[in-house]
């Protein structure tokens, strides 16, 4: 009986024990055990109250007393180590910038929603498991690589202030703002992002910008990229220039840029905003209709005609085309084909007039051409 009771009394200890998150910071477990209804740290799942954590008052932080919080601030210069944030696992907001975090591990925060690591020294940042993100914000940290492929859900992204080379994109069907300045990227593809309104890429080492095939752009800053030569900005809907934008930012910076494209009711608008911006306009090829028939911004001679059409349109090109999409200026998917043969054509006559795209793939590329409908 003594026996049975003393392992009873060790498994309980051992038990109670385990229950304890091992936070190895000092500064990073200071805080959580600090956190009041009085100071802005940590805030409970059911009224979003501030909330102390440390509810039995025994100077630890238990998983059970981390499960019923789902925000967290954590901003103080002296926290290098966040291990045990793991635990927090019905986080669905998580602030952690200002600090000197080197290293961030957030793959058991499945629920988080919004991120906002930046203003650390962070060189790795894995977010492959955090699919229910909207917003991530990781600026001002050392990353060189970052991989968002599996946020499909992403509306935000903001990677201001890194040492990227590279960053993909093309999964992100919903992104709407997206933060690139003050990196070294020299390409993105915006083909598969309908959703994105404004792009701010400026100190970086671009060679071309393409948002054709983004209807509901209308925001640009892209200044100080050296290697810009082509930009088309004609998606059927006007942009903004100049003091309406969020940062009133010129073009300037871009010595080699040669050709814009850009639709015809904004053009006068473009080229009095670049001229506000010192740039010598006369040195540069404006165009408004090279998202129409035969692009040389994308697939190699695909034609669309008639164009403006009525009801049937025709398709070819000199690569297979394996699927036709036709997307309206909401971005919206109207139609979708299967082809896989270098001709198409697609029926307009049931839709209203106006402006649309026309998504081509091939084997080998992806491109979007305005389509108006008479």
């Amino acid at each position: 009986m003594k026996k049975l009771f003393l392992f009873i009394v060790c498994f309980s200890f051992n038990f109670g024990i385990s229950q304890i998150i091992n936070i190895p910071d000092p500064a990073f477990k200071s805080l959580l055990i600090n956190s009041s209804s009085s100071i802005n740290t940590a805030f409970d799942c059911v009224n979003y109250n501030n909330y102390k954590i440390d509810i039995n008052n025994n100077g630890e932080i238990e998983e059970s007393e981390a499960l019923l919080v789902c925000t967290l601030f954590i901003n103080t210069p002296g926290i290098f180590d966040l291990t045990g944030i793991e635990f927090f696992s019905n986080l669905t907001f998580l602030g952690c910038f200002n600090n000197n975090v080197t290293n961030l591990d957030v793959s058991q925060l499945i629920n988080l929603v919004q991120l906002f690591c930046g203003q650390n020294n962070l060189t790795n940042l894995d977010v492959s498991q955090n699919i229910n993100l909207h917003l991530l914000a990781c600026t001002n940290n050392n990353l060189t690589s970052l991989n968002v492929s599996q946020l499909t859900q992403l509306e935000g992204l903001n990677v201001r202030q890194n040492q990227l080379t590279i960053l993909d994109i093309s999964n992100l069907s919903n992104l709407k703002t997206a933060y690139f300045a003050n990196n070294q990227i020299n390409t993105f593809d915006f083909a598969n992002t309908p959703m994105l309104e404004k792009v701010f890429c400026s100190n970086n080492q671009l060679t071309s910008l393409d948002f054709r095939s983004n209807p509901l752009f209308n925001e640009l800053d892209c200044m100080n990229n050296p290697n810009l030569s082509d930009v088309n900005i004609s998606n059927g809907t006007t942009q903004l220039f100049g003091p309406q934008t969020y940062y009133n930012q010129c073009w300037s910076g871009c010595p080699n840029l040669a050709k814009i494209c850009a639709d015809s009711n904004e053009m006068s608008a473009l080229q009095t905003y670049l001229t506000s911006c010192g740039i010598d306009i006369s040195s540069i090829t404006f165009n408004t209709n090279c998202v129409l028939a035969n692009e040389e911004f994308g697939l190699e001679e695909v034609a669309i005609y008639p164009n403006p059409a009525v009801d049937n349109v025709n398709i070819t090109s000199n690569e297979n085309i394996k699927t036709v999409e036709l997307i309206d200026i909401q971005g919206r998917m109207l139609q979708s084909k299967t082809i896989n043969k270098l001709n198409t054509n697609i029926d307009i006559s049931g839709y209203i007039n106006g402006d649309y795209f026309v998504k081509v793939t091939s084997d080998k590329a992806q491109s979007s051409y305005k389509l108006i409908k008479n």
